[in-house]
């Protein structure tokens, strides 16, 4: 598992490098937010975690954490700082981070947070890349209604519009969308999301 680390105290973020490759993950350790940055532009930025302070110079790490969900990155981010405050906390989990952790924070609990995000970063990756082929091998058949179906998926595949998919339960409603997403131009992750297991007043 590759792993960055992106702190302005160069310290800090060796002895963090440090931790996670006695741990056995292959770690980069980088000062500059903006030389990463480039980096994600240029689509050669592949870790599957990242470590990222906060008040970082140059670009904040919050912008930085924005690059990374705008550039389609699989990673998982975990966001480091000096500040405890719920209001920094939000900010950066409504921008996409995987986890906030105060520092300094124990090994023990780092170790746990990276392995999680890891796991979280695998299982994205697949979802993203290998599952939404194999969807769109899914619509196959010969019946008017298959026919039907799927002259309404090429429609709609280059067209940036939002589509609603109805039927009844267990009839491959996700299939379908998997299929349109993976068909068209869609080039972000394709996001599952159970909305019944989501109470109204936070969906």
């Amino acid at each position: 598992m590759r792993v960055l680390v992106v702190d302005d105290d160069g310290e800090f973020a060796e002895a963090l490098g440090r931790k996670l490759t006695y741990i056995g993950y292959a770690v980069e350790v980088s000062t500059d937010p903006v030389a990463i940055a480039d980096q994600l532009r240029a689509q050669r930025g592949d870790w599957e975690v990242v470590l990222l302070d906060v008040g970082l110079p140059g670009l904040s790490g919050v912008d930085l954490l924005r690059q990374f969900r705008d550039s389609g990155s699989q990673a998982a981010v975990i966001m480091l700082t000096g500040d405890d405050s719920a209001a920094t906390a939000t900010t950066c989990l409504k921008s996409g981070a995987f986890h906030y952790l105060t520092k300094p924070c124990l090994p023990i609990e780092l170790a746990s947070i990276v392995e999680s995000a890891a796991r979280h970063a695998t299982l994205r990756r697949r979802l993203a890349g290998a599952d939404e082929p194999r969807a769109a091998a899914v619509l196959i058949g010969d019946s008017p209604a298959m026919r039907k179906l799927q002259a309404a998926v090429d429609k709609l595949v280059n067209d940036d519009v939002a589509v609603l998919i109805q039927g009844e339960s267990g009839t491959g409603k996700e299939l379908v969308a998997r299929a349109l997403h993976a068909a068209g131009q869609r080039n972000r992750p394709f996001l599952a999301i159970n909305c019944s297991a989501i109470p109204d007043t936070l969906i």
